[in-house]
């Protein structure tokens, strides 16, 4: 893999995080704290997004620098959640609705009590890292 496909999946994840916040910061203005609007609207535009994306591509014999850069690249800054979608997707197309299950629920509730883990530990680690 060439170095212009890692520079133009870097330069694409900036341009994809910068949307993410630029979303998550309006949808928080506009709709308040109350529910995390903003990942929920990334999150579900990001798997849209990358559905159409991956359809368009499977498609065409595209050269893999664009793809890197929109896919791996805009999209994946944006959310990952979008790649986990569609790897959910392709497993229950191929015939392994149980592997897209197992998949869905393991990667939930690893996911969650990870974040709970190290949330924990900052708390217990840390003076002063009690969560706001």
């Amino acid at each position: 893999m060439s170095w212009l496909v890692w520079a133009a999946v870097a330069v694409g994840s900036a341009i994809g995080g910068v949307l993410r916040f630029a979303l998550s910061q309006g949808s928080q203005r506009l709709f308040g704290m109350a529910w995390p609007w903003g990942t929920f609207l990334v999150n579900a535009l990001g798997c849209l997004a990358i559905g159409l994306v991956a359809g368009w591509w499977s498609s065409r014999g595209e050269p893999e620098l664009p793809r890197a850069f929109l896919m791996a690249g805009i999209l994946g800054g944006f959310t990952t959640y979008s790649s986990f979608a569609l790897e959910t997707v392709l497993l229950w197309q191929q015939g392994a609705p149980a592997r897209a299950a197992g998949y869905v629920v393991g990667t939930t509730l690893v996911c969650v009590s990870a974040a709970a883990a190290g949330l924990w530990l900052w708390q217990q680690w840390i003076p002063g890292g009690a969560a706001r």
